[in-house]
């Protein structure tokens, strides 16, 4: 059995994507990737639960999210998560994995309590795959913790009095694809891009329907449009019915999306932790709209905070936003300054160079 293990929980993207992301480092080193929700019944309860509790009942999940900085119900929570994953508790102890690393709280708490109580001497990666830190992730059982910014250290080492040594500033793993060199030329030829013409990347799930309709009726012969629609067919519908577009390309799902982003101007998207994260790799300024209360507002406020996109308060003043850039790019130019001191490099890297370094030391 693998001697590294990475897991993950698939409630969101975010998670599952840096645990991916992480598991293509590792090579020949083949380190056995999880998602924790594999090991209950309650699987599907959990991913279409928080879809829809995030989706339809925002306010219900903010609940929910505050709750967790209560004391009571972080320790109701763990408890309940040790007999619901009951089976992969058995298999962690039974496999005995060396080194863990972790994408979601709901693992570090369960293998941290583990660890607390002496029944695995794993050594436990937990890397935050936002920019704030709320209280399940926080156990002073961890041994390592992968952050994105000196906020969240100092918050790490104050509330838990955890060493800095041991808080690594690496940032959020990202996929291969978004360390590769690519030639512009060459992906404008492959999209049938023309050249120089300003370009906006924009994912429907960053709002509702409605502002989505407006931005793209005013903008889709001003400039060029990708449109990430998931499974939101009457956005699909909608982007079929237009009649000669200047330059528009959709899909309802795109694995090759750092070539997008690299191809646009800027990024209308959720403030997910991912999603930031590849716009600081690439350069490129983020424009919000709305945003799930809990960990989205975390990462919203790093970005308005470090002067890297927008957050405009109605559909008014996002199309007013978008065609002032549209017409004076030196804005954006300015906002690329401002990307050279938060960009981090590549976070999987790292993690996978301390892994191993932990792995050399347990041998």
């Amino acid at each position: 059995m693998a001697k590294i293990w990475i897991g993950y929980v698939s409630c969101g993207l975010g998670h599952k994507k840096a645990g991916l992301s992480l598991a293509e480092v590792f090579d020949k080193d083949s380190p056995y990737i999880f998602n924790l929700l594999d090991f209950s019944f309650l699987k599907i309860f959990y991913e279409e639960g928080y879809r829809f509790l995030v989706e339809k009942l925002p306010l219900l999940w903010h609940l929910i999210y505050r709750l967790y900085f209560l004391e009571p119900f972080k320790t109701c929570l763990l408890y309940f998560h040790l007999f619901v994953f009951r089976n992969f508790v058995k298999e962690v102890i039974e496999k005995e994995p060396s080194v863990l690393i972790s994408t979601h709280f709901f693992v570090s708490q369960i293998i941290a309590y583990l660890k607390s109580q002496k029944r695995i001497g794993a050594k436990l990666i937990t890397v935050i795959t936002d920019y704030g830190v709320h209280p399940l992730w926080l156990n002073k059982f961890t041994d390592y913790y992968i952050v994105s910014s000196q906020e969240q250290l100092n918050l790490i080492s104050k509330k838990l009095s955890f060493p800095e040594e041991r808080i690594k500033i690496y940032g959020i793993p990202l996929r291969r694809g978004f360390f590769k060199q690519q030639d512009l030329k060459s992906l404008e030829e492959k999209y049938r891009k023309p050249s120089k013409l300003f370009s906006i990347l924009l994912f429907s799930s960053a709002f509702g329907l409605g502002p989505f309709v407006e931005i793209i009726k005013k903008f889709y012969k001003k400039c060029g449009i990708f449109v990430i629609y998931g499974r939101n067919k009457k956005v699909k519908n909608f982007l079929n019915s237009l009649k000669e577009p200047l330059y528009l390309l959709s899909f309802e799902y795109k694995e090759e999306i750092w070539e997008l982003v690299e191809l646009s101007d800027i990024i209308i998207t959720k403030p997910g932790g991912i999603s930031v994260t590849e716009a600081i790799i690439k350069k490129k300024s983020l424009l919000f709209m709305h945003y799930f209360p809990g960990q989205e507002l975390d990462n919203l406020n790093y970005i308005l905070k470090n002067k890297l996109g927008f957050y405009p308060k109605n559909t008014e003043g996002l199309l007013a936003l978008i065609d002032n850039l549209i017409k004076d790019r030196d804005i954006l130019l300015k906002i690329r300054e401002n990307f050279k001191k938060v960009e981090l490099g590549d976070s999987a890297l790292k993690v996978k160079k301390l892994a191993l370094k932990l792995l050399k030391n347990d041998s």
